[in-house]
């Protein structure tokens, strides 16, 4: 007779046992088996760039998220500076994409701690970037938490930057997302212009051009009078994107325009 098959087996632990005298550092999967636990700040790292918003073979998308959000707010509740770290670093080119970083800036901005403020105040520019990113973080905001004092001061901040022609660019390229328009946003927000240049782009915002002028009012408005022009010349397309470097959002939303403007005309 032979004990090997024994002594193999005291020597390799099956997968469904947690490793003997190490039953302290393991925990147990979905799946039943054992694994090392990663720790809360590994398992935040990895959810930030890999994302929870598809299912997986054991668990699926909405339990998958429900463990990011536990895990989020035990992060925030022990260092809420250092989860605005990891937001950073994910948002910084290597999540998959960056509604992860975003889905978890809302839940910064929800922690107790005046310190959980003062680093969502302080990261949000950085992590909301484009105007889709800000329609993406209302949407969570808004089915969140709502639209305190910190939200308004971000989000007022965010639509009054000096940058009027970036602003431009963002409000032309995404005039809606996540069912929020830029007229919601600035009277959510309560934006008030404080140059010429920003009042007319919340003008055009607002109320829209009902006469185009005859030319260009400043260099940061370029790009929406080149817009508004294409409207009325849906045939000059070349043009109007050599002239005004409209992008791809920009021409489908302006020619958009111009057949339901021809449309009505007709009818």
């Amino acid at each position: 007779m032979n004990y090997k098959f024994f002594t193999q087996k005291q020597q390799k632990t099956p997968q469904s046992q947690p490793i003997p005298g190490r039953e302290a550092e393991m925990i147990q999967g979905r799946s039943g088996g054992w694994m090392f636990d990663a720790g809360i700040w590994k398992m935040l790292r990895r959810c930030l760039l890999i994302g929870t918003a598809k299912s997986t073979y054991y668990a699926g998308k909405q339990e998958l998220t429900e463990d990011f959000v536990a895990v989020v707010r035990e992060a925030v509740a022990k260092n809420p500076t250092r989860v605005a770290e990891e937001i950073l670093y994910a948002s910084d080119g290597r999540s998959i994409n960056n509604s992860a970083p975003i889905f978890a800036l809302v839940l910064l901005s929800m922690g107790e701690a005046p310190e959980a403020k003062k680093a969502f105040q302080e990261i949000f520019p950085q992590v909301v970037r484009t105007g889709s990113h800000f329609y993406e973080w209302l949407n969570y905001t808004k089915s969140l938490r709502g639209f305190g004092k910190v939200i308004r001061e971000v989000g007022k901040n965010w639509l009054s930057r000096e940058d009027v022609k970036g602003l431009a660019y963002q409000l032309l390229k995404y005039q809606q997302r996540q069912g929020f328009s830029h007229r919601d946003a600035l009277r959510l927000f309560h934006v008030k212009p404080t140059t010429e240049d920003q009042q007319l782009l919340f003008n055009w915002v607002i109320k829209g051009w009902e006469e185009l002028p005859t030319q260009i009012p400043s260099e940061a408005l370029a790009q929406i009078w080149w817009y508004e022009w294409l409207k009325r010349n849906p045939d000059q397309t070349h043009e109007a994107i050599s002239q005004g470097r409209l992008t791809h959002e920009m021409v489908k939303s302006a020619l958009d325009n111009a057949i339901a403007r021809l449309n009505s005309e007709q009818s």
